[in-house]
């Protein structure tokens, strides 16, 4: 594969990943092609799930027949095709269960949105100035692959820099192969929300490099240090629905929650107890309560013939 099909190929797999196909997020997703029959008027639910975060929540898209402006071959045209209307949870979806968060309610607007990115920008002032202008894609594609032959032509493919996003799928591997090709070191992955030391720990302990699914739902006493879960921490829709079992899905039962935290976060605004540390000592204190537990053989109620049974005890170790 040459410069210039890798990149039109990559923008293809790029676009509008609202109406991703159902499926696990960590891997390729089945994209809905509009090209079929509808009913003028009549609604249309698709099965999705949410790309705008890890998590994947379950989506039901609500597709209907409409014009949209088109541009093709340089001529623009007001086709009919199915448009997506409204994003809805799929109740029958299991890591959120028919919630969605506002993050999501809103995912339609990056195909919508008047304000969106349309074109490829290209940076016109000095960097950092702001200052872009819009350029079509055969404009775009042919400078980039200019730009890469003079740097392959001079045997410096070492100084390419491909910085992305996590990338689902086959788009990761295709990315990979073309870096391999050109000579270019691996693209350099980031994410402001990334789960890498969280999935090492849960490797670690469990032997699997997955993010851990904690049973809040018939938890009896929380204790978190760090973990935003109700509101940006692995699956916070996901542990929304089962904190609400916790605290209130019981009756006679109320969980109790202690929160670990630097900043008073969504998480610790809802907690029983909201206690404040300095920034990157969570995990001294955790190790420093686990060592007065086993210094002082601690024992849970169970342990010491309690009449209200084993405590359901939960520990949440936030990666930031």
């Amino acid at each position: 594969m040459d410069r210039r099909d890798f990149i039109k190929a990559s923008a293809v797999a790029g676009t509008t990943a609202t109406l991703a196909g159902c499926g696990n997020p960590e891997t390729q997703l089945i994209r809905f092609i509009p090209e079929e029959p509808f009913l003028p008027g009549v609604a249309t639910w698709k099965l999705s799930i949410c790309t705008l975060c890890p998590a994947g929540c379950g989506l039901h898209v609500r597709v209907m027949e409409g014009e949209a402006e088109v541009i093709r071959n340089g001529e623009a045209g007001l086709p009919k095709m199915g448009l997506a209307k409204k994003l809805e949870g799929n109740p029958e979806h299991p890591i959120s269960q028919g919630r969605l968060c506002p993050r999501g309610q809103a995912a339609i607007q990056v195909t919508y949105h008047p304000d969106r990115i349309r074109k490829p920008l290209r940076r016109t002032g000095s960097r950092g100035s702001g200052l872009f202008e819009e350029v079509s894609w055969d404009e775009a594609m042919t400078d980039v692959v200019a730009r890469l032959s003079i740097i392959a032509g001079a045997k410096e493919q070492k100084t390419v820099a491909f910085l992305t996003r996590p990338l689902p799928g086959q788009r990761e591997l295709l990315v990979s192969r073309f870096l391999q090709q050109l000579g270019a070191p691996p693209a350099t992955v980031y994410e402001v929300f990334g789960d890498e030391v969280l999935r090492e720990a849960n490797r670690q302990s469990f032997g699997h490099a997955q993010l851990p699914t904690f049973d809040l739902a018939r938890s009896r006493y929380v204790l978190s240090f760090g973990a935003d879960f109700l509101g940006t921490w692995n699956s916070p829709v996901s542990h929304s629905v089962a904190y609400g079992e916790m605290r209130q899905g019981r009756p006679g039962i109320r969980a109790k929650f202690v929160q670990v935290e630097p900043r008073m976060s969504q998480t610790g605004a809802n907690a029983d107890e909201w206690i404040p540390v300095k920034p990157g000592t969570e995990g001294v204190l955790a190790l420093g309560l686990a060592h007065v537990i086993f210094k002082l053989k601690l024992r849970t109620p169970s342990d010491a013939g309690s009449a209200g049974g084993r405590w359901r005890t939960h520990l949440l170790l936030g990666a930031r």
